[in-house]
């Protein structure tokens, strides 16, 4: 007999009786006789067929414990090395695919991250625009702070909850069934590797994006997405590994797309926080062999081009720590053709040192075509791109360059007294917004503002946009005839050199100031590992 086939009078008695009954029989059912007896007594329990049990955990505000972690990471080795088995049988004439990984807890989106639900689900090819019209459930219990200013929206044990553990998932290749001495399957199919913001869980990048690295020999574009950690101290050294093993074990890596952006689970980890100086380091001389380059909020551009700033730590190799009389080797990028980096120095008394110093790192590009340095306002954004033979500087109002960055940036585009010369032109705020949007037209937003939306898709030729009135040419040669000579109330002609510089740039203060341009112009034939030795001599030495 079924409970639906009972008259409702039936129904009704159950229920009161159910309801009137103090030792609720089936609200504790065991599979254990003893603890059976004493909740049901010694004959009743005999008569039940079915127990369910259905209890929530309160462990989603608490770390995973290491048994967990150990659970995840093999979860997280098996499918991997699943999916990756089956790309392997790919052919080998298959045109190429884009890998994208991304690591979650269904459950999370059940407790103190709710948005999750919205966001688990987003791919580069598919989103579920039906999800965002679903309300949140009230549940007081889960409910976080949303005062940015004042405090934060995670208490550190549901944080670490969400995110996982700082050091990031590893590779388990004993426990997820891999022979010893054996890595991850070849998937030579898999041109694009792809981890958006959307994948909270950390990923080790020795122990688990290295191997993944690894198993895809023909990888040619890499996106790497992150949020700013609280502990510091643990990923720094890790993104550190990511440019001096990753990228730099990677040789047939073209594209390089990294964003750091802010993480508002702490309110505390916001923009006062500086890269560190050893990660920017560290990609400024392991990424030689790019095409593309876009790193937002992970490098500052200073420690990019520190090689190339008077008196910094120069690079040493290990040939040449041990010679006697060692010179510095300087980076030298033979193929890479779009640079855009953050900084925190744009518009501040250190920029013209930064500047400076861009200058002397664009001079061994010989194929760039665009760099973007963006500052902390989404307006700041200096631009150096070439438009066929001519060159062009884009800066912000309120930037005036020093009489020695413009000799810095003349001897770069017309070493030769070059008859374009360096075209500059200032942007104002809304003209600055505007070529934020035609540089980046499929860009991934960050959820900070002034960072530069990645990846950075730059069109070969762009539209002139309307600007403030052009700056003052270099002199033009009389033999091919160049560009009409600006009026002679707007430069100052210098006898000594064969430049012309504005009058309002060159203010006393930097009279005594020393041009230095360290470098030759390269080849563009020329390629390598990205470095150059200074000194022949060197290779003698042992």
């Amino acid at each position: 007999m079924s409970w639906s086939s009972l008259s409702q009078e039936l129904r009704l008695m159950v229920f009161s009786y159910l309801a009137n009954d103090k030792s609720r029989p089936y609200a504790l059912p065991s599979a254990h006789k003893s603890a059976r007896r004493k909740c049901t007594g010694s004959t009743r329990g005999e008569q039940a067929k079915y127990a369910a049990v259905n209890r929530e955990w309160r462990a989603c505000n608490r770390q995973e414990s290491v048994y967990e972690k150990a659970e995840h990471e093999f979860i997280f080795t098996k499918s991997l090395r699943d999916l990756l088995g089956h790309i392997s049988g790919f052919p080998d004439d298959h045109p190429g695919m884009t890998l994208e990984l991304s690591v979650q807890s269904p459950s999370d989106s059940k407790h103190w991250y709710k948005s999750l639900r919205h966001t688990m689900n987003d791919t580069m090819w598919y989103s579920s625009e039906t999800d965002l019209l679903e309300p949140y459930p009230d549940d007081k219990t889960h409910e976080y702070n949303i005062n940015y200013a004042t405090s934060r929206q995670f208490r550190p044990g549901p944080y670490f909850r969400v995110f996982g553990d700082p050091h990031g998932l590893k590779i388990q290749a004993k426990s997820a069934g891999i022979p010893p001495r054996k890595t991850l399957p070849k998937a030579k199919a898999v041109r694009e590797l792809v981890i958006r913001i959307q994948c909270h869980r950390r990923l080790s990048i020795t122990k688990g994006l290295l191997p993944i690295i690894r198993s895809l020999p023909e990888l040619e574009s890499l996106t790497y997405e992150c949020r700013r950690e609280w502990v510091n101290a643990i990923r720094e050294p890790q993104h550190r590994d990511l440019f001096s093993r990753v990228v730099a074990s990677c040789q047939t890596l073209r594209n390089l797309s990294v964003h750091e952006a802010n993480n508002y689970a702490f309110s505390t980890v916001g923009s006062t926080w500086t890269p560190g100086v050893d990660v920017g380091r560290a990609l400024g001389e392991h990424s030689g062999h790019l095409q593309e380059l876009h790193v937002a909020g992970m490098v500052d551009a200073k420690d990019f081009f520190h090689q190339f700033i008077p008196g910094s730590t120069e690079i040493m190799t290990p040939k040449t720590r041990k010679s006697k009389r060692a010179k510095p080797k300087k980076t030298k990028w033979p193929r890479l053709e779009y640079l855009s980096l953050t900084t925190n120095l744009l518009g501040t008394t250190s920029c013209q040192a930064l500047l400076q110093a861009a200058a002397a790192a664009v001079e061994r590009m010989p194929k760039l075509k665009t760099m973007v340095l963006s500052g902390q306002e989404e307006h700041d954004m200096f631009i150096y791109l070439t438009q066929g033979p001519q060159n062009i500087i884009l800066k912000p109002g309120g930037l005036s360059l020093s009489e020695v960055t413009l000799r810095c940036w003349q001897h770069m585009v017309a070493p030769d007294n070059n008859v374009y010369g360096l075209r500059i032109e200032e942007l104002s705020e809304g003209a600055g917004d505007d070529w934020a949007r035609r540089i980046v037209p499929a860009a991934v937003a960050g959820p900070e503002p002034w960072l530069p939306p990645l990846p950075l898709l730059l069109p070969p030729t762009l539209p002139r946009p309307c600007l403030s009135p052009l700056k003052p040419l270099p002199r033009p040669s009389p033999d091919p005839p160049g560009p009409e000579s600006p009026p002679d109330d707007q430069v100052v002609q210098q006898d000594d050199q064969d430049t012309w510089h504005p009058a309002q740039d060159a203010p006393d203060e930097h009279a005594g100031e020393e041009f230095w341009v360290t470098g030759n112009t390269p080849s563009p034939s020329e390629a390598g590992n990205g470095h150059e030795d200074e000194d022949e001599d060197d290779d003698d030495d042992g």
